[in-house]
């Protein structure tokens, strides 16, 4: 985790062919990643050229999976059903009109009520069907639902992103593949609270430093192991051309000096400039190489790279995907401090208080938001 991105990796086994062949491996499709930053390392026995690489998005017609097809049964069913359900009580409605409308002069009275009672018959019979129709499509359409629900919940059914490998295996192999890129969506900050203590003139200062973990990729990140970089990982690592600077010694009058009331100097007065090593190429030379250390007792190691800072939690993360960051200790560091109170009585009658400490821990302070608790 940078402070501004993510570098995420990986991993995924697949049994390699003799030859060339073709290996398609599932992403999430969700994932708001810089497919120029890809990159895939492949571990096998065999020798395994990769000979290109490519990402795509599947809509989700072109896949299948179980709970899909069920869903689509049931879609059926109920569509079945509601198609049964309307005949039924068209046949009801219509058998009804036709009582309603019949006046059977010719037919004898006992003939006519048996007639009405068989058509009543049927119109009852018509409605329950329908009405043990509509039940069904309930029944039916809350597992479909539900099924639904449990699709989602799953990923299934959407959008789904393929990174196809194009390889050449000098034979069969089991391989691991590992893909790394680049993601703006999930960033850390340091955070520092502060606890100062005081009796008289006795002080004690504990620093607590915690990381804000912010992880909106869309999935959830679980046993996962978290290194934390103070480095930047969309910052332009290409070397910038440098324009020559030249610097000149001023060239001061001696009497323009005298006659301003100054002291006398040389004729000629060199600017003072801080003492550095030049390079025949014309680049000063600064010391970069900075022992690593460890940290306190915490949550994570930390280290120097360079000019950068790596924390590697203890232990493996679940991070769930949220607007809020999550918060991990990662160490407590107590410090010396000095006390002094400083006022102006003329001006103000107010006494002020002030801790003054150094970092004699051995491991880097952060640049972070700090809470102060006295």
């Amino acid at each position: 985790l940078y402070p501004d991105g993510a570098r995420i990796l990986r991993t995924a086994e697949v049994g390699v062919a003799a030859g060339q062949s073709l290996v398609e491996i599932e992403v999430p499709a969700n994932l708001s990643w810089r497919t120029d930053t890809l990159q895939v390392n492949v571990a096998a026995d065999a020798e395994i050229d990769i000979l290109g690489v490519q990402s795509r998005t599947l809509d989700p017609s072109e896949t299948t999976s179980p709970l899909q097809e069920r869903i689509d049964e049931l879609a059926d069913q109920i569509g079945a059903l509601k198609t049964e359900v309307s005949t039924a009580e068209g046949l009801a409605k219509s058998l009804r009109g036709m009582i309603e409308r019949s006046t059977l002069a010719d037919v004898d009275v006992a003939d006519m009520l048996a007639l009405f009672t068989e058509a009543q018959r049927g119109i009852a019979d018509l409605q329950a069907q329908a009405l043990a129709g509509k039940k069904q499509i309930e029944t039916l359409d809350e597992e479909r639902n539900r099924l639904i629900r449990q699709l989602r919940e799953r990923g299934e059914g959407q959008p789904t992103r393929i990174v196809e490998l194009s390889l050449d295996a000098g034979a069969s192999s089991d391989a691991l593949f590992t893909l790394t890129y680049l993601t703006g969506n999930a960033n850390w900050s340091p955070t520092y609270e502060t606890n100062l203590t005081s009796e008289g003139d006795e002080a004690a200062l504990t620093i607590v430093q915690n990381a804000q973990i912010l992880q909106q990729t869309g999935e959830s990140w679980d046993d996962v192991d978290v290194v934390l970089s103070t480095a930047r990982a969309f910052a332009n690592t290409q070397m910038p051309e440098l324009d020559p600077w030249f610097l000149y010694a001023q060239q001061l009058n001696r009497a323009k000096i005298l006659a301003s009331g100054g002291i006398a100097y040389e004729d000629s007065i060199a600017m003072a400039a801080p003492a550095m090593e030049v390079s025949e190429a014309g680049f000063a030379n600064f010391a970069t190489d900075i022992a690593p250390m460890e940290a306190p007792t915490s949550r994570g190691s930390v280290s120097m790279a360079g000019l950068f800072a790596e924390i590697r939690l203890e232990g493996s993360q679940d991070l769930e995907p949220g607007v809020e960051p999550t918060q991990v200790r990662l160490q407590t560091k107590p410090l010396t401090v000095d006390l002094s109170r400083r006022t102006t009585p003329v001006l103000d009658e107010t006494v002020y208080l002030f801790a003054e400490f150094q970092n004699d821990t051995g491991a880097a302070l952060l640049q972070g938001q700090a809470t102060l608790f006295h």
